[in-house]
Formats: C-alpha cells, sequence, structure tokens
C-alpha cells in the first residue's frame, strides 16, 4: 500500500514539476507570454459572442433559452480549456516521443509510461479559455439564478471526472493509433472533428444521433451533461453516458497495454 502510494506521489510531483517548468520558461518571455494569453482570450471569446448575436434574432437550440445556450457556450469554453489547460498536447508530446526515438527511452524506465506522457502535456496558453469561461458561466448562471445544492455539486464533481476519463480515453486510443503510423495528421483531424459534437445539446440530433453520443461514443458527458446537472435537467441518460465513459476509459487502457507489449519502433 505504501509503495502504492509513494508511486503516485512521484508521478504528481512530477506532473506539477512540468508544470513549473513550463511556466519558467514562459516567464523568460513574458510579453510574448501576456499576448499570446490576450489573443488566446479573444479568440475563445468570439465563439459565445457569436452565439448570442445569432440566436438573439432566431430561434436557437430546440428548448433552450437564450441565457442557457449562452451558458452552455461558457462551459464549453471552461471544461475543454481546463482539459486543454492539463493535458492538452498530450498528443502532440507521444507523436515528438515515437518520432524522435524518445519513447523507447521511456518504455526502458520503471514507471508507467501513460504518467509521463500526460504530466509534460500541460499548456499554460490555453488558460485564456478557462479566464473566459468561468466569466462567461458566471454571469450566465446570475442570469439563469441557478441554485447549487450539495447533492448537485457532487453530481457535477462526479460528471467532470467521467468528461475527463473519456477526453483521456480518447486521447490514449490516439496513442494506441499512433503506434502504428507515422503520418498522423490526418488522425488527428479525425479526433478533433469527433470532439466538435460535444459542443452541441443532444436536442440538435436524431433519436438515433442522440443515442449514439450517449452510449457508444459517449461525447455528450464532455460537456452537454455537466451543464445540464447545473440547470437541474439531468435524467438517466446521465448516467448512461457516464458508465459508458468508465468503460471507454478501462477498454482503452486495456487496448493501450496489449498495444505497448507490441511495439517496436516509430510506426511499427
Amino acid at each position: 500500500m505504501m509503495n502504492f502510494i509513494r508511486k503516485h506521489l512521484y508521478y504528481i510531483n512530477y506532473f506539477f514539476s512540468s508544470v513549473l517548468m513550463q511556466v519558467k520558461q514562459s516567464m523568460m518571455y513574458r510579453n510574448n507570454f501576456f499576448i499570446m494569453i490576450f489573443v488566446s482570450l479573444l479568440g475563445v471569446s468570439t465563439g459565445p459572442i457569436f452565439q448570442f448575436l445569432l440566436f438573439s434574432q432566431t430561434r436557437g437550440y430546440p428548448g433552450w433559452t437564450l441565457d442557457q445556450i449562452v451558458f452552455l457556450q461558457g462551459m464549453v469554453l471552461l471544461i475543454t480549456g481546463v482539459y486543454a489547460t492539463l493535458v492538452g498536447s498530450a498528443k502532440e508530446v507521444f507523436i515528438r516521443y515515437c518520432h524522435l526515438g524518445e519513447l523507447d527511452r521511456l518504455l526502458l524506465k520503471p514507471v508507467y509510461s501513460l504518467y509521463f506522457i500526460f504530466a509534460e502535456g500541460f499548456t499554460i496558453t490555453n488558460i485564456g479559455s478557462v479566464a473566459a469561461g468561468i466569466v462567461i458561466v458566471a454571469i450566465s448562471a446570475i442570469r439563469l439564478n441557478i441554485n447549487l445544492t450539495p447533492v448537485t455539486v457532487l453530481l457535477f464533481i462526479a460528471c467532470l471526472l467521467a468528461s475527463f476519463l473519456f477526453s483521456l480515453a480518447l486521447d490514449i486510443l490516439f496513442f494506441c493509433i499512433t503506434v502504428f503510423f507515422i503520418d498522423t495528421n490526418r488522425i488527428i483531424f479525425v479526433f478533433t472533428a469527433l470532439r466538435r459534437f460535444s459542443n452541441y445539446p443532444l436536442e440538435l440530433f436524431s433519436l438515433a444521433g442522440q443515442i449514439l453520443l450517449v452510449t457508444i461514443l459517449p461525447l455528450s458527458i464532455i460537456v452537454y451533461f455537466p451543464t445540464q446537472v447545473l440547470l437541474n435537467q439531468s435524467g438517466l441518460f446521465l448516467y448512461i453516458a457516464a458508465g459508458s465513459s468508465v468503460l471507454w476509459f478501462v477498454l482503452v487502457i486495456f487496448l493501450w497495454n496489449i498495444t505497448i507489449k507490441r511495439y517496436v519502433n516509430a510506426g511499427g
């Protein structure tokens, strides 16, 4: 038990060391860093502003008010921004590891390789998305008069955990595919396109599409259901999507363990 705790404390310490190193590197060129944050903040803010201007003149999403739509867009920025900040560049790190032979050296060490790959996925420039998301969510929550109860908070936290587990599962699945291919540009495009489905309400899709996004490919757990929990509109589909996300994570970890044992070198 103590060995298990010490091992995970070591991984956590490595993550924070990696974060601290990147922050120090960013602070070496402070003007460039703050300009990048400002540009990122402007870039991510255009989405909610566009949605507000567009849907203020139309009916918007079926069953959603204008304030709820803006709240959803704020949640998109906040949740995806937090994930992108913590481990968002893990795919690029893994590609670099494969191409430069660093993965070979990593696999020789008595450590679990996924921890180190994700630990280096921290990207501080995505903090602009988090900041914009917090502001939009806070303003929208006040306008919607959202009431947070202990049960709602616990359910929201559980939903976020399921959201992050599924996002991690998608990244690990990408790692597994990358092991067998050298050119991954098209693969990244496919995964990026898939994740865009998580930015929209289930009500926009047909019944078959809703079932798909809840069960087989539970992208709805990333943003939609955490938003629904705060709006007190969650139902049975939430628990199905959360369960499917956990199952995805377990299966992908199993697939990773099989794939990495067969790893020979980049593209093989």
